[in-house]
């Protein structure tokens, strides 16, 4: 029953990301009726702590904080962050193994995959191109930043599962699902997921696989073929890739303080806006609330009028929590990040590298927790990953 609804918060999470929190909680709810016995959590209680801890800090930060409404909806849509390791703190015996919810990613990024490409090709009414079925038109439901890192956490599932697979025709098999879940990926044309699926399968498959450097190469050829099939269909798209290309081999990117109508030049603005806002409020940050107002004010003195007319966040999870909660918050969230990091390394578990690396490096060019979708994935992520149980812990 406690996978059953795991499984469905997982598989229902690319169309209705509170359905993955709906599982998660109705697990507990349904346990704690059947036995209200509590056990502590001792093993990872230091990375749940800084989790709490960084939720906690965004509370004291309503104290400080100007625009107390919109601080508010910040703490509400972050209270996964609180929650998820608080339960992990006291409910650890209630969850389903890691081991059962890997299989559980893989097969509910391939379901997704199939039901956006779908709909992507019914509502095609011209010539079938690649800019047609991909980006928002292929990620019709959720920001394909976010499905990105959703298909990434499943295409490294589908690697674990594949790395240690002796029986022929299921390694090949398995072998087509992660070539499979790369090219949804590409559809997505999330430049943070694909380069970021790319550098950290490769080092994960290397280091991980105990069966051999060919079987390496197998699984490594599931990802370059897709990959050298979206690079020829680059050449003649228009897409965010291609223009990225083009922009940058005419060297025709300029940062200035006027509009800038490419995404590196815009980004690039965001993320000076946002380290000189940052620099300016150390070391306690501007308040919970009070993050974007301050960025429209510099967006406002730098004439970043593209800044100001969208309302831009930092679009940097580390300039955002700065901003917002100071040094503090900055130190809470790299304690969150690099406990498992380092910690996975030295145990040679490079799969929970991999799953928490493609967040810290999504980090870096998206806010990623300052939305429901992005707090939900991490928090589900962070506590079934980064927090693995033992075989006796589990009922």
């Amino acid at each position: 029953m406690k996978l059953i609804l795991i499984v469905l918060g997982i598989l229902l999470y690319p169309f209705k990301s509170i359905f993955l929190a709906f599982g998660f909680f109705s697990v507990i709810l349904v346990e704690i009726v059947k036995n209200p016995v509590i056990k502590i959590n001792t093993k990872h209680k230091s990375q749940l702590f800084f989790l709490i801890l960084f939720y906690l800090l965004h509370l004291i930060g309503l104290l400080y904080s100007e625009n107390y409404v919109g601080g508010i909806n910040d703490v509400e849509t972050k209270m996964s962050l609180f929650l998820f390791p608080l339960t992990g703190l006291f409910f650890t015996s209630k969850f389903p193994l890691k081991e059962k919810i890997v299989p559980a990613f893989v097969f509910s990024s391939l379901l997704s995959g199939f039901i956006y490409l779908l709909i992507s090709l019914c509502r095609i009414k011209g010539p079938l191109e690649f800019n047609e079925l991909s980006y928002n038109k292929f990620s019709v439901w959720m920001h394909p930043t976010y499905y990105g890192v959703y298909l990434s956490v499943g295409l490294f599932c589908a690697i674990k599962i594949t790395i240690d697979e002796t029986l022929k025709i299921l390694f090949y098999l398995k072998c087509f699902f992660i070539a499979v879940i790369f090219i949804f990926i590409i559809l997505t044309q999330s430049r943070t997921a694909i380069s970021c699926c790319i550098l950290i399968s490769t080092a994960f498959i290397i280091l991980q696989n105990r069966s051999g450097y060919l079987n390496s190469i197998k699984i490594l050829s599931a990802i370059a073929i897709p990959l050298l099939l979206f690079l020829y269909l680059l050449q003649n798209s228009t897409g965010r890739f291609s223009t990225m290309v083009n922009e940058i081999q005419s060297d025709s990117v300029e940062i200035s303080k006027s509009v800038n109508t490419h995404p590196l030049g815009t980004r690039t603005s965001i993320w000076n806006s946002s380290f000189r806002v940052m620099k300016q409020h150390l070391p306690f940050g501007v308040g919970t609330g009070d993050v974007k107002d301050m960025l429209i004010k510099d967006y406002l003195q730098y004439d970043f009028d593209d800044g100001v007319s969208k309302n831009y966040n930092s679009h940097n999870q580390y300039l955002q929590t700065g901003i917002a909660i100071g040094i503090f918050g900055l130190f809470s969230l790299m304690a969150v990040l690099l406990i498992p990091l380092v910690s996975s390394i030295c145990q040679k578990d490079y799969f929970t590298a991999s799953i928490i690396l493609i967040f810290a490096l999504s980090f870096l060019t998206e806010s990623f927790l300052e939305t429901e979708k992005g707090v939900i994935l991490f928090s589900f992520c962070y506590l079934f990953f980064a927090c693995p149980l033992k075989d006796n812990q589990a009922t």
